[in-house]
């Protein structure tokens, strides 16, 4: 078998693999019922809230949750009560993510693609993400050595790689989202720098074991 084809089917599995991951995960965390969401979410944002690195951050990226993700209003809320800049992310016409500041989540966001909220587009653009400290990231699962998986458009990993060492990335998800086992990683996937769920801050590992076979148990 030829190296291109070899290639292929073990980018076939991992489209598979990553397909069958986000449809448990998202079935765990639908499981969970509004309230419990409800009850978790605000835990969470109270853990995040006290991290020291978003204490000390001028400028805080976060979003606005779809469907059953952690709720983030109070946590944006709560960001632009502390007097910190709230930045928040978009879709850019010509693909990719940006982010831009906003001052007000009645008045500044809208409605954007793929179920989002976002920045209105008169704000689009209007900061230098370099000023980005501290990164609040969403995701379908994530794993104790800070892997992420998302939603498959690949929009948070290109951002990601971009600010990844001069922001802190955080991921924001319910207990029954963290992997025990390693997720499928790709190499241009940016790992998180720690994990908060409803039980704390989850340290992140900072060695991976090697030669880790995802597709145990497919043919």
């Amino acid at each position: 078998m030829s190296y291109n084809s070899e290639f292929r089917i073990q980018n076939s599995k991992l489209i598979a693999k990553k397909r069958e991951l986000r449809a448990f995960y998202t079935g765990l965390r639908k499981g969970l019922g509004e309230r419990m969401r409800e009850k978790k979410s605000a835990d969470i944002t109270a853990h995040i809230l006290s991290l020291p690195a978003v204490a000390d951050c001028d400028m805080i990226m976060a979003y606005r949750n779809i469907g059953s993700e952690v709720d983030t209003f109070d946590l944006m809320s709560g960001i632009l009560a502390s007097g910190r800049g709230l930045a928040l992310p978009y879709c850019r016409e010509t693909g990719g993510m940006g982010a831009a500041q906003v001052w007000n989540l009645n008045e500044d966001i809208e409605a954007g693609p793929f179920g989002t909220v976002e920045p209105k587009s008169k704000l689009k653009g209007n900061i230098d993400v370099e000023r980005i400290g501290v990164c609040i990231c969403p995701g379908v699962a994530f794993d104790m050595y800070g892997t992420r998986l998302g939603r498959g458009r690949a929009f948070y990993d290109n951002f990601l790689s971009g600010i990844k060492g001069r922001a802190k990335l955080i991921g924001c998800a319910f207990d029954c989202q963290v992997s025990d086992h390693p997720l499928p990683k790709e190499s241009h996937d940016a790992a998180m720098d720690l994990m908060v769920t409803e039980s704390g801050v989850l340290t992140v590992k900072s060695i991976q074991p090697q030669n880790i076979n995802i597709f145990a148990g497919q043919d």
